[in-house]
């Protein structure tokens, strides 16, 4: 019997990021559990940056129609994730086509998705990606 997909959520990273770490059997529902719990958890907040870290992630199970539903799922919480930037981070080739015909799929075209082999390069890649935070002292500058 196949293990199914383990997920963690955490935040992190400045500025604030989620963190989303999967290992297991890839399953469309546990998938679509993951997605639903990090947009429902308070410490998300539309347009936020995501890590997803599926290297230990077994996707080889799916199939295109498996693909198919979990892309037209995001899709359903397109609007609830916001322009979010969001790097991806695959341990093969076939995880990095699922994730590109689940992106095609949910067409959301405000979410900026890379995917990458380096959990170091898409850390890298997602603080580049962020507005440089305020220095102290600027909003009440602004306001003065």
């Amino acid at each position: 019997m196949a293990v199914r997909v383990k997920f963690l959520i955490t935040f992190g990273f400045t500025p604030e990021a989620a963190i989303l770490t999967t290992s297991g059997v890839a399953r469309v529902e546990d998938f679509r559990k993951m997605s639903e719990a990090l947009v429902d958890d308070p410490r998300f907040q539309a347009g936020m940056p995501i890590l997803i870290d599926h290297t230990a992630l077994d996707a080889s199970v799916l199939t295109a129609t498996d693909v198919r539903a979990i892309g037209e799922f995001v899709a359903t919480i397109g609007e609830r994730l916001g322009p979010s930037t969001i790097a991806v981070v695959v341990p093969d080739k076939l995880t990095f086509g699922f994730v590109r015909m689940g992106e095609m799929r949910a067409n959301q075209p405000q979410l900026n998705v890379k995917i990458f082999y380096s959990l170091p390069e898409a850390v890298q890649w997602l603080q580049q990606k962020q507005p440089p935070a305020a220095p102290a002292g600027t909003a009440r500058q602004a306001r003065l």
